[in-house]
């Protein structure tokens, strides 16, 4: 997987944009997105209860799906519903933008067996062919390792990415907000 660090970064930036359109509760969305952002993680703790990682509920499995991002999309959109058409829309698509960007940056990553991008057409995994992020290790010892600083270092341009795109978020709600 790419590191928690970037997949927050990314769900933060993407949040804003949600928060943005919105016109107002940018915080709260920046803080939604950081929380989905590291949903299809949950996964890993199946590992613990013995489930195998190439399995469907395994490691990149069903959870790291845009289906199941689509499916959790869906979920709050109806949560939200009573709040209005518009806001239920942003934060249904919102939900998916970030949940789908995990899976993004787990398939250009150089290690596990990919990411269950297609299902319910296909349960197969995939990679991009490109993979220029470095595995994130799983584990806080070995993530404060050589392996740590190295991904680290792979995930930097993407880092730099997810903030342009979130402080542009915030400078446009910004100025959308203030009177001419």
């Amino acid at each position: 997987m790419s590191s928690i660090i970037t997949h927050i970064a990314y769900g933060a930036a993407i949040g804003s944009v949600g928060g943005a359109v919105l016109g107002r509760r940018q915080r709260h969305m920046t803080v939604l997105g950081m929380a989905l952002a590291v949903l299809p993680d949950l996964d890993v703790l199946g590992l613990l209860l013995g489930v195998p990682y190439e399995s469907f509920f395994g490691h990149r499995g069903f959870f790291h799906s845009p289906f199941f991002a689509m499916v959790c999309g869906l979920f709050v959109a109806a949560l939200v519903h009573s709040a209005g058409r518009r806001t239920a829309l942003c934060l249904g698509l919102t939900t998916f933008a970030v949940m789908t960007s995990h899976a993004l940056l787990d398939a250009l990553t150089t290690g596990g067996q990919g990411v269950m991008m297609f299902y319910p057409f296909s349960s197969e995994r995939f990679f991009f062919d490109w993979r220029p992020i470095v595995v994130s290790p799983i584990g806080l010892r070995a993530f404060f390792s050589g392996w740590g600083l190295r991904v680290m270092l792979s995930e930097l341009p993407w880092l730099l990415g997810a903030a342009a795109l979130g402080l542009g978020a915030f400078r446009v709600s910004r100025q959308v907000r203030q009177p001419n």
